[in-house]
């Protein structure tokens, strides 16, 4: 039996701390044996980990990064383990606790390993970390292009491109549930400058002026609510928005749009992509990074990045000529190549090949 220890920075509800609870699941069902080391925050997938058999340990959390370390070095010692560290910071404490034990890391965004540290250092501390890898998962081909171009991994030939897998169990009928009286675009990211919702605000303003019973559903929290909330209000639209902070369970919301916008800068996947499809709401998304690996390089619904007159353009579009996208076959054939066995599978071999 494969022992696998999972070091992450977080098991709060994220991009992925859910991707790495699909990945659980999978490798508890091939046999693995698998723990998880959480660092700090609340631990709100603890009792789903533990439902589906895995390990959920405390013993680094909410420590200083020195003690983190050598409470770690002292797990690990004389265990033949596989540590799969994922976030930078469990990546940091992980390169220093490894010992002798395969050392995989993966990667999950497409932008620096500290993001808001100065480049060279922010390259200095990913180098470090990659020497001391024995592979790297990128879990798409941007986020690989991203390393690359970043110069933030020592060798090119240690890292694996594995998609995230998606649990497509579900089936959903839309025709369920009960339709608002108004028009619903919505997006589900947190509120930070990546997501670009400063883009999506002011495109709905312009799209209220033919479509007024409309309203802007904004799902998460972040850094940015306020000035986005004062910036709604300067466009005229405050009372058309709905803010609602991130949810355990987002398709209650997606269920609730006719249509779903993601306006990023950058993603390294974009996970929710995958959940809008599974609902069967349209999707809207600008044309960067990980994004057309998710929707398909020529998908009709993709936008430039950052043009309000581009944005608008399609939600118009999808909202006049609704009968023109029927996009529930593209949606299934397109969740059929993210299937958790498939990235299981991949990542195993990663661990092998180790």
């Amino acid at each position: 039996m494969k022992s696998v220890i999972h070091c992450i920075t977080t098991i709060e509800r994220g991009g992925a701390e859910n991707q790495l609870y699909i990945l659980i699941k999978e490798q508890i069902k091939v046999g693995m044996k698998v723990t998880v080391i959480y660092l700090k925050g609340q631990p709100e997938l603890r009792d789903k980990l533990i439902l589906i058999g895995a390990e959920v340990l405390d013993l680094l959390h909410d420590k200083n990064l020195l003690l983190q370390i050598l409470v770690l070095k002292k797990f690990l010692k004389g265990k033949s383990i596989v540590l799969h560290a994922h976030l930078p910071r469990a990546e940091l404490i992980s390169c220093f606790a490894k010992g002798a034990n395969t050392f995989i890391i993966s990667r999950h965004n497409s932008e620096k390993f500290f993001p808001k540290a100065p480049n060279f250092i922010s390259r200095f501390m990913s180098l470090f970390v990659t020497r001391n890898i024995d592979n790297c998962v990128a879990i798409s081909g941007a986020v690989k292009a991203y390393i690359l171009s970043a110069h933030e991994i020592s060798n090119a030939k240690k890292i694996n491109v594995v998609h995230y897998g998606f649990n497509n169990e579900f089936v959903f009928q839309k025709d369920l549930v009960q339709k608002n009286s108004y028009y619903v675009i919505g997006t589900i990211a947190r509120l930070v400058p990546q997501k670009d919702h400063v883009t999506l605000l002011a495109a709905f303003s312009q799209f209220l002026k033919t479509h007024p019973n409309s309203k802007l559903m904004l799902i998460g929290n972040g850094e940015l609510k306020s000035d986005l909330v004062e910036f709604s209000k300067k466009l005229g639209i405050s009372e058309k928005v709905l803010w609602i902070d991130k949810t355990e369970n987002s398709y209650d919301l997606l269920y609730q749009m006719d249509l779903f916008v993601l306006p990023s800068k950058y993603e390294g996947f974009g996970l929710v992509l995958l959940e809008a499809m599974q609902v069967n709401v349209p999707v809207i998304a600008s044309n960067n990074s990980s994004i057309p690996e998710v929707l398909g390089e020529n998908y009709v619904g993709l936008f430039e990045t950052g043009n309000v007159g581009n944005l608008l353009k399609q939600m118009l579009d999808f909202f006049d000529n609704s009968s023109n996208f029927n996009l529930s076959e593209l949606y299934k054939s397109n969740l059929l190549k993210f299937e958790p066995d498939i990235m299981q599978k991949k990542i195993l071999l990663a661990y092998n090949s180790a």
